[in-house]
């Protein structure tokens, strides 16, 4: 195949993928760029829930009384998962069990600020419109999920071509130089181009790393032969031989001091007898999260994993989370990740535009004829 007829071959496969994916294309893209700052964006919609301080500079109460105090609002309440944002005037979250829902609580005093379903709220609405469309639980939800995935790989494979199809021809950079003299389609296809050119490797990174969600064990596989490397997992002391933890509150000490420095994230309880209490601790804004578990009685730390002393390939799987929202190094990037979801709307809108133009022109020349 020559030069000339591989340029127009990939040149109509890149439309046609285009063609293809607009629809599904725009929602993940729009609904990407608005859960970059999704958390922001619940708590701007939901002012009531952050309305607590430390008076009088106290500490939040402990553990144990705040699950007590749960458990008295609410008897039926099991308590899976308390999240602990660096905010001292921000609430904490506590994930119930069985997908029972989540409570908003003042740490200082173990009221419930709000009680409520994540899949209801203005940022869950968003989210499952992202991951699968509003579908509801059952097989059409996984069918869906597998074509969102799709969709998303489809987007690797624009970037891939797009890229080659700049490529081809000669006069490569000259042909990035936005350039309006000649009419708007010339400048929007430079322009198109150029941030093609500029953005790819992010766009890609930003898609794989959300396929890794859809496709775990395919891109687990990808991620293993690039790095050379196994992706690691934590080797936990089995539950039956470790007595039930009976101090919340010293295991959650031991866990914070086990990793000096690091802020806590969250800390999983213990759901039967023997199991441990796992922390989440994290630098600000870091990339990685330390993971500790303590259990046993008297407590003990029963292992501490950071993905960021594994392997490359246990760096990266653990890093994903971040890397696809954009949420590392502060509000920065955030900004440029927003920027970034939109570029796929942008390219597939530009594109069929410029296809628009292509075929008036075409029509015209032929009626000239």
């Amino acid at each position: 195949m020559s030069r000339a007829s591989l340029y127009l071959t990939l040149r109509k496969l890149h439309l046609w993928i285009s063609l293809v994916t607009v629809a599904p294309l725009l929602v993940l893209s729009v609904t990407g760029a608005l859960l970059v700052f999704g958390p922001e964006m619940q708590a701007a919609f939901g002012p009531e829930s952050r309305a607590v301080g430390p008076a009088g500079g106290r500490a939040p109460i402990a553990y144990s009384a705040l699950l007590d105090a749960v458990a008295e609002a609410k008897p039926e309440a099991r308590v899976w998962s308390v999240g602990t944002p660096d905010e001292p005037d921000a609430p904490w979250t506590i994930w119930l069990s069985g997908g029972a829902g989540v409570l908003d609580v003042d740490p200082y005093t173990g009221r419930i600020l709000k009680d409520f379903q994540p899949g209801k709220t203005l940022y869950g609405r968003i989210a499952a419109l992202h991951r699968w469309l509003l579908v509801a639980p059952g097989e059409g939800r996984r069918w869906v999920r597998h074509g969102m995935a799709a969709v998303t790989l489809l987007l690797i494979v624009q970037v891939v071509l797009g890229l080659w199809v700049w490529a081809l021809p000669a006069r490569r950079l000259q042909r990035l130089k936005p350039d309006f003299s000649h009419g708007a389609r010339q400048g929007v296809l430079r322009l198109h181009n150029l941030c093609g050119v500029l953005t790819a490797a992010l766009v890609a990174l930003i898609a794989f790393t959300g396929l890794t969600y859809f496709w775990q064990d395919g891109t687990r596989a990808v991620v293993e032969a690039m790095t050379a490397s196994r992706v690691e997992k934590p080797v936990l002391p089995g539950p039956a031989t470790l007595a039930p933890l009976r101090d919340l509150d010293a295991a959650i000490a031991i866990g914070q001091a086990a990793v000096p420095g690091l802020a806590q994230r969250s800390v999983r309880m213990p759901s039967r007898p023997g199991d441990s209490v796992m922390l989440r601790m994290a630098e600000p804004h870091g990339l990685t999260v330390t993971q500790v578990w303590v259990g046993d009685d008297p407590p003990r730390v029963l292992a501490v994993f950071d993905p960021a002393q594994g392997s490359a390939a246990t760096a990266f799987w653990h890093m994903r989370s971040a890397l696809h929202a954009g949420e590392f190094w502060g509000w920065p990037v955030g900004v440029a990740w927003v920027l970034l979801s939109l570029a796929p709307a942008g390219f597939v809108v530009s594109g069929l535009w410029l296809y628009w133009k292509r075929r008036g022109t075409r029509a015209a020349d032929t009626v000239a004829a």
